[in-house]
């Protein structure tokens, strides 16, 4: 398995997101790496994604080839899964990352509907953040998210200006990182406890870190 993400469940288990050979899974495991079991293996998922686990200690997932979210009990078996290919609200056209904030509304980012969008725990949507035709709010094709402790969103984009902040209410606040390096192109983002900013470059192949006061 090709793993793509990785969260900790409450109970200080591993999970990771994955393909193979055309196929999704979610695998669960120890912090020692010894294996507890997988789900989404029987056709379920088809090129899973984006993980988080919620405050319920529930698994959300996004596939992002099906073009939707599903959510999970600990021990994978599913509760409720939205989202069809689309533009309009409750659709999405390649989610990739998702995160919970403090309200354990899920949020995703909507890679080519160019914007971040929000749902409530069940999936009905409530907004979306970056499409209100400014530049500084605009996104274009978001793919790392994350909230930080007070529910600001961080969102890593590709464009001059790789990754913003938005407040909890979605609008623009500033830019953390500006480059005029095509190929610093950030794909997933993570808050530390310490309230540092990790950022994960695929392009060039490298894990910065980054103090926000």
């Amino acid at each position: 398995m090709y793993p793509r993400n990785v969260a900790i469940t409450q109970d200080n288990i591993f999970i990771v997101s994955g393909n193979l050979h055309g196929e999704g899974k979610v695998q669960m495991m120890t912090p020692t790496g010894s294996f507890l079991g997988e789900f989404g293996s029987e056709g379920q998922f088809e090129y899973a994604y984006g993980l988080v686990v919620d405050k319920n200690g529930r698994i959300v997932v996004t596939d992002v080839h099906k073009h939707r979210v599903s959510i999970h009990l600990p021990d994978g078996r599913l509760i409720h899964q939205f989202g069809v290919f689309g533009n309009e609200d409750h659709h999405f056209n390649k989610p990739y990352n998702v995160a919970v904030n403090a309200k354990n509304n899920i949020l995703v980012s909507d890679k080519h509907n160019q914007c971040v969008k929000i749902f409530d725990s069940r999936g009905t949507f409530i907004k979306k953040v970056g499409r209100d035709g400014t530049k500084d709010n605009n996104l274009v094709f978001p793919y790392g998210l994350c909230v930080d402790a007070t529910d600001d969103i961080i969102v890593a984009d590709s464009t001059p200006y790789p990754v913003k902040l938005f407040d909890c209410e979605g609008v623009f606040r500033e830019y953390l990182i500006i480059s005029d390096d095509p190929q610093q192109g950030p794909r997933s983002l993570c808050i530390t406890p310490e309230g540092r900013l990790v950022v994960s470059e695929r392009d060039k192949q490298v894990v910065r870190v980054y103090s926000l006061s």
